[in-house]
């Protein structure tokens, strides 16, 4: 309910084969070279893409490192109260 991203995997894909001068130049002519404004689109929803990945994995990293101390605190303690009663 909080990490509304924390769920989502999304991958990232890289520009198509037609958008990238280094594999054009060994690439198969019947591929469709696209234009620089379909490249661009490509590249701006790419970009868009890697952003929202980011935030959903900062996310996820939240809810772990959070479930991390709601375990390991009470476990912690319970530990060290024994120890401590020991002590005594």
């Amino acid at each position: 309910y909080i990490f509304t991203k924390a769920d989502n995997f999304n991958n990232y894909y890289a520009s198509p084969i037609g958008c990238d001068p280094v594999q054009i130049k060994g690439a198969d002519p019947s591929i469709k070279q696209m234009t620089a404004e379909e490249c661009a689109k490509i590249n701006d929803e790419n970009l868009k893409r890697a952003s929202e990945e980011r935030v959903a994995q900062r996310q996820r990293d939240v809810v772990r490192d959070i479930s991390f101390v709601v375990v390991g605190l009470p476990l912690f303690i319970l530990h060290w109260l024994a120890v401590r009663k020991k002590e005594v």
